[in-house]
């Protein structure tokens, strides 16, 4: 086995590892998106409110998790591959408000899922 074909497959693993990552820290971020909007319902301005909010917590703690895992996955890929991963976030979140909250799925936000996961397609396929 040549060195180049050693080093290709080291970089391909290494790029999915990356891409797990990745996924992994779109759906932390997808869950603290539905945690901050389930502590939207009791927030005030003040700093108990906010200390004693349990969702809100948990979805800072989510939200921590998700950069640490966004921090793993640009250490294993390119940034231009890897970060537009980032928008699945937004696939993730139509899905659970869809199911959780009841929002109503319309033909407008079908089709902007539908691009979204293209261009995460596009910009990291040719990597």
């Amino acid at each position: 086995m040549s060195s180049t074909s050693i080093n290709n497959s080291g970089r391909e693993r290494s790029l999915k590892k990356g891409i797990i990552f990745m996924l992994i820290c779109t759906l932390l971020t997808a869950a603290g998106q539905i945690l901050f909007k389930l502590a939207s319902n009791n927030i005030k301005l003040d700093i108990l409110s906010m200390i004693t909010n349990i969702p809100l917590i948990f979805g800072f703690i989510l939200y921590g998790s998700a950069s640490v895992f966004m921090i793993l996955a640009f250490r294993e890929g390119k940034l231009s591959t890897i970060f537009p991963m980032i928008s699945l976030s937004f696939i993730w979140v139509f899905i659970i408000a869809t199911v959780f909250f009841q929002e109503p799925i319309t033909i407008s936000k079908v089709i902007a899922n539908i691009i979204i996961i293209m261009g995460v397609f596009l910009l990291g396929g040719n990597s």
